[in-house]
């Protein structure tokens, strides 16, 4: 589980993508609110 602090930086690394493979499709996440 992960809790949000900074929603705005938090979008942002969301549309952007985590990691140097994200080109190849890794890196992205399925956020779900709980």
């Amino acid at each position: 589980m992960l809790k949000v602090v900074e929603p705005d930086a938090f979008v942002q690394i969301i549309h952007q993508g985590i990691g140097r493979a994200k080109s190849f499709g890794c890196g992205l996440m399925l956020v779900r609110r709980v």
